[in-house]
């Protein structure tokens, strides 16, 4: 396009540009003016409501209450999984000594019934919004109220047992005659934070003991080893003790030593392996670990208990991290000082726990599968790749990224895996992380990239390190292959129990505010006049966009013809045939009258020549 064209084309286009301006300019004042005429229109007073509904609200409310908590029995318990006497005995004791109070409009009754709905249930509270025509932020800051007073009642109700107690007559505890309990550890579903998801990911017949927590210390990740969250609760100011000559029965997923009695490894331990083989133990060891395996049988069944009363134990909520650990310590203190009082209630629940176990023990079948140096590799490179994508789903990775591994292994190593066992080896990887990156951050020690393995100073340093981590005993000399992925993969997604809490710790911090009460909501619908008037706004931003796209295009400068004709006579001995060819060049170019005018006056005449000669050819 010749500089002529070009600014004939801007010229057209302004004048384009300039039509659609008043067109929109007179678009955006109609609007204005029917807006507002609107608005004008249907200014009236609004309707404040009156005595008698509110009235009718509070009887209704009151009503739903009474019908709860002072109706049938088993009405009550459904709803608040607590009989009508523990009810009003748990407010009783939240008044006296937690000081929670009647509020102008709401009793305790109310709050407490209200709370025990929501953790029953797991319901989230605009459903009581609805129920209860409360406010949000009046459900969660009672909500919250009852949860910081139900959590200083956990000194009472979640306590060590006393080493001089005698133990229950219980048969299947004769055989462990100074145990104070089993221990273990349980998972709970919770939401949190995209970055911290890593951390958190996490395994999975009938006795009379009282099945109440001893010592509950909730907020440790899911990635992190049983052991590690013992050594953390023994070290607490409210820590974790066991008594001289006493001891608790543990999984083996602890360390046999003093105070702790675990089972015997690579033998028949669960009781569901006993049942599915329908055998009678053969060895010594069999028989104690059956005998075990009974014993501390009651810790799952606890868990079991805990989770089928409080729903919201079971499922994912909507509270903030520090909060859902609150609620957990809150539900253990509800489950021990209900447990006494309502044991022939919590018996029909304990069947369907014991049904449930007995389900899942059928349906899980084990397959294992030999890994090699080439299926680890193929493995990793997909994991790689799809951390580096921030494919990390709540519980592991997602979908696409099991299939894309599965795919790739049987590619590259004609293997068939699944997803179960992708899993089952991430655990090895996780566990090779967590040991050997607490290795390498102590001086003496380092990593052969060569040999894939570990590079320690001395003898002395390794022992040293060892006698206090018998777990890293074996990576003396263990070759861990891929070690580059494997740190890249796990290295933010290792437990720090930074959030950990038991109930006394956990009733000193305050609760979070917001989390879960419309952060970002407005708190009511928009009035009409308010929607207009945030119509209008949005078109008056919307039009001074489309203004921009209605601005003037800038009009190249052109030198005027005659300036150009004046210039080419100045040069000397220049023919006039050839004149004329490069004044009918230079007023379609701009760009080439300007390149003339940089040359020098001897060197003009030449150049103009080979122009002409060159579009001649």
């Amino acid at each position: 396009m010749s500089d002529l064209e070009l600014v004939s084309y801007i010229t057209e286009e302004n004048k384009r540009r300039k039509k659609r301006r008043i067109v929109l300019t007179k678009l955006y004042f109609e609007s204005v003016v029917l807006g507002y005429a609107y608005l004008s229109s249907q200014r009236a007073p609004r309707n404040l409501g009156c005595f008698s509904s509110d009235e009718q609200r509070h009887n209704n409310r009151k009503y739903l209450l009474k019908e709860m908590y002072d109706g049938y029995e088993v009405t009550c318990y459904d709803k608040l999984r607590l009989t009508k006497r523990n009810f009003h005995d748990l407010c009783a004791i939240l008044r006296e000594r937690c000081g929670l109070r009647d509020s102008v409009y709401i009793s305790v009754e109310e709050k407490v019934a209200m709370f025990l709905l929501v953790v029953g249930h797991g319901i989230k509270l605009r459903m009581l919004r609805g129920t209860y025509k409360r406010f949000l932020e009046t459900i969660s800051r009672h909500f919250s109220d009852v949860l910081t007073a139900i959590l200083y009642l956990s000194v009472e109700f979640i306590k060590l047992p006393d080493p001089s107690t005698q133990p229950p007559d219980d048969y299947k505890w004769k055989w462990f005659g100074n145990a104070l309990g089993a221990l273990d550890g349980c998972h709970v579903d919770v939401c949190v934070p995209l970055a911290d998801q890593g951390r958190y990911r996490n395994r999975k017949q009938q006795i009379t003991t009282n099945m109440k927590f001893l010592y509950v210390l909730p907020g440790w990740e899911g990635s992190t080893s049983d052991s590690r969250v013992l050594r953390d609760a023994m070290s607490r100011q409210d820590g974790f003790v066991v008594p001289k000559g006493k001891y608790y029965l543990v999984d083996a997923g602890y360390t046999n030593g003093p105070g702790f009695l675990a089972p015997f490894r690579s033998t028949r331990y669960h009781l569901k392996e006993w049942a599915s083989s329908q055998q009678q133990p053969k060895t010594s060891k069999e028989l104690y670990n059956l005998r075990h395996s009974h014993a501390r049988n009651v810790v799952e069944r606890t868990f079991g208990l805990a989770k089928k009363k409080w729903a919201i134990l079971r499922t994912e909520n909507f509270f903030g991290i520090k909060d859902q650990i609150r609620i957990i310590n809150a539900c253990c203190v509800l489950h021990n000082f209900v447990r006494d009082r309502q044991h022939h209630m919590d018996d029909l629940l304990l069947q369907e726990v014991d049904d449930d176990t007995m389900a899942a023990s059928r349906g899980s079948k084990r397959v294992y599968l030999t890994w090699t140096d080439e299926m680890d590799a193929a493995l990793l490179a997909v994991l790689v790749e799809h951390h580096n994508n921030g494919d990390h789903a709540q519980n592991g990775w997602k979908p696409h990224v099991y299939n894309a591994a599965i795919r790739n292994v049987r590619e590259k190593c004609g293997v068939e895996i699944t997803k179960d066992n992708i899993a089952a080896r991430c655990k090895t990887f996780d566990k090779h992380y967590e040991i050997i990156s607490k290795i390498l951050a102590q001086s003496g020690f380092g990593w052969d990239w060569d040999n894939d393995r570990l590079l320690i100073d001395s003898d002395d340093v390794w022992n040293r390190y060892v006698e206090a981590n018998k777990t890293a005993t074996c990576y003396k000399t263990k070759v861990v292959k891929n070690w580059d992925a494997i740190s890249t993969i796990y290295s933010k997604d290792h437990a720090n129990g930074e959030g950990a809490q038991t109930g006394a710790e956990s009733a000193q911090v305050p609760p979070e505010q917001g989390d879960h009460a419309s952060p970002d909501l407005p708190q009511k619908r928009q009035q009409t006049g308010e929607a207009i008037l945030s119509l209008l706004g949005d078109m008056k931003t919307s039009f001074n966009d489309s203004l921009k796209s209605t601005e003037p295009l800038p009009v190249p400068s052109v030198t005027p013809p005659a300036e150009i004709f004046a210039t080419l006579q100045t040069i000397p001995d220049l023919a006039r045939c050839d004149m004329l060819k490069s004044y009918g060049k230079l007023i379609l170019s701009e760009r080439l009258f300007q390149a003339l005018m940089e040359l020098p006056m001897d060197m003009r005449k030449e150049w103009l020549l080979m122009l002409n000669e060159k579009n001649g050819n």
